[in-house]
C-alpha cells in the first residue's frame, strides 16, 4: 500500500511564519511601547506645568534654541510656569511628539495582526505570561542603582538615568545588614531542620497506617491564618521569658512550616512501594533503620521540595520576626522595614537590600529547579 509522504518543506515554512510573526509582535510592542511612553511623558509634563502640548512644543523648543545659555529663570519668566526640579531637556522633541500616535497605532495594529499567523498566540501568551513574572524582578534591580529622585520622577525614561552603587553601599555601611543576614539564614536553617526532623516520621506515619484524622487535623492547621496564633504564641514567649530570643522565633516558624511539611511528603511515602520494606524486614532490617536507608532515598524530590518551600517561608516571614525578635535577633524583613522613615522612603536603598534578600532565593530556586518540579509532580502520581 502506498503511503502519502509528509512534504518536509511544509512544516519549515510553517515555523518560518511563526517566527516572522513572533518578531512583527515584539517590534509591535516595542513601538506601541516608544509611542505611548511618549504620549505618557508628554502628557506629566503638561500637567506637572500646568500648559497644553502646544506650548509644550515651544518651551522644548526655545531650550533646544538655548543650548548652553539655557537658564530655568529665562523659561519660568516667558512663559509664567514654575518648573522646579524638573528637567527641560528630558521633555520629548516635537518630531517625537508628533509620532508617538502614529507609533503607537502602528505597534497595535502589528501585534494585532501577528496574532492570525501559526501558533503566534500561543507564544505570546507563554513569553507573556513570563515578562508579567520577570519584569518586577527587572523593574527592582533597575531601580537598585538609581537615587531616588530618578525612581520617583515619573517623566524620566525607565532607562534615563546614571548608574550608581551608593544604595548597594548603604545597605552594608549605613542600616548594617550582615547581623540580619546571619540572623535570618539562622533562623530559617534551624526551623527548617526541626521541621524536618519531627515532619518526616510524622509524614510517614500518616501514610504508612493511613491516619486520615490526623491528617485532616494538619490540613486545617496548615489552613489558618498563621497571624491567628500570633497572640496567644506572644503572651505564651512573655510568660516564659523567651521574647526577643532566635528561640521564640524558630518556635513560630515551625508552628507554620511543619504542617506544611508533613502535608507535601505524605503523598511521596504513600507512593513507596511497601514490598520495598517488607523485603528489608525479612532481611532483619528495624523498621527505624528501613525507613532512614530506603524510604529517605527514593524521597529525596520531596523533601528538597518541602525544604526549600518551608526555607522561602522562614526567611521572607516578617509577621513573627515583627513582634518576637528584638535588636539582636532581626531578621532581613525587619531590616528591610528600616527603610521605612516617618517623614520620607528611601526608595534606592530599599529596592537594593530587596535585592539583596531576594537574589540566594533565586539561585537556590534555580540550583534545586529540577529536585522541585520532579517534588511537585511525583508526589502527586500514585503507581
Amino acid at each position: 500500500m502506498l503511503t502519502k509522504r509528509k512534504n518536509p518543506f511544509a512544516s519549515t515554512g510553517k515555523n518560518v511564519l511563526t517566527v516572522l510573526g513572533v518578531l512583527l509582535f515584539i517590534i509591535g510592542v516595542v513601538l506601541a511601547w516608544r509611542g505611548w511612553g511618549t504620549t505618557v511623558k508628554v502628557g506629566n509634563y503638561a500637567d506637572t506645568l500646568g500648559v497644553d502640548r502646544g506650548t509644550l512644543s515651544e518651551i522644548r523648543r526655545d531650550v533646544e534654541d538655548l543650548g548652553d545659555d539655557y537658564r530655568k529663570a529665562t523659561i519660568e519668566q516667558k512663559y509664567n510656569i514654575r518648573i522646579g526640579r524638573l528637567s527641560m531637556k528630558s521633555i520629548p522633541s516635537t518630531g517625537q511628539m508628533a509620532s508617538a500616535p502614529w507609533l503607537l497605532g502602528l505597534g497595535i495594529l502589528l501585534m494585532a495582526g501577528s496574532l492570525f499567523l501559526p501558533q503566534v498566540g500561543k507564544y505570546v501568551l507563554i513569553y507573556g505570561v513570563l515578562l508579567v513574572t520577570v519584569f518586577p524582578f527587572f523593574w527592582m534591580v533597575l531601580a537598585s542603582f538609581k537615587n531616588n529622585v530618578d525612581i520617583i520622577d515619573a517623566t524620566r525614561g525607565m532607562f534615563d538615568f546614571t548608574p550608581t552603587t551608593r544604595n548597594y553601599e548603604s545597605v552594608f555601611e549605613q542600616y548594617n545588614f550582615i547581623r540580619p543576614t546571619i540572623n535570618s539564614f539562622y533562623v530559617a536553617l534551624m526551623s527548617t531542620g526541626l521541621g524536618l526532623i519531627i515532619g518526616l516520621p510524622a509524614a510517614y506515619a500518616v501514610a504508612r497506617w493511613r491516619l486520615y484524622k490526623i491528617s485532616l487535623v494538619i490540613l486545617v492547621v496548615r489552613m489558618i491564618p498563621g497571624i491567628t496564633f500570633l497572640v496567644p504564641w506572644y503572651l505564651l514567649f512573655l510568660q516564659l521569658g523567651l521574647t526577643n530570643t532566635f528561640t521564640a522565633l524558630i518556635m513560630s516558624h515551625l508552628l507554620v512550616a511543619l504542617p506544611f511539611i508533613i502535608w507535601i511528603m505524605v503523598p511521596f511515602f504513600g507512593n513507596v512501594p511497601r514490598e520495598l520494606e517488607e523485603a528489608a524486614w525479612v532481611d532483619g532490617s528495624a523498621q527505624w533503620r528501613t525507613f532512614l536507608t530506603m524510604v529517605l532515598p527514593v524521597s529525596v524530590p520531596g523533601i528538597l521540595t518541602a525544604s526549600l518551600l518551608a526555607f522561602i517561608f522562614s526567611w521572607n516571614n516578617f509577621m513573627f520576626s515583627l513582634t518576637l525578635s528584638g535588636a539582636k535577633t532581626a531578621t532581613l524583613p525587619i531590616a528591610i522595614y528600616g527603610f521605612v522613615g516617618y517623614a520620607s522612603v528611601d526608595w534606592g536603598g530599599l529596592m537594593a537590600a530587596a535585592v539583596f534578600i531576594t537574589l540566594p532565593i533565586i539561585l537556590l530556586s534555580m540550583f534545586m529547579q529540577k529536585y522541585i518540579i520532579s517534588g511537585l509532580t511525583a508526589g502527586a502520581v500514585k503507581g
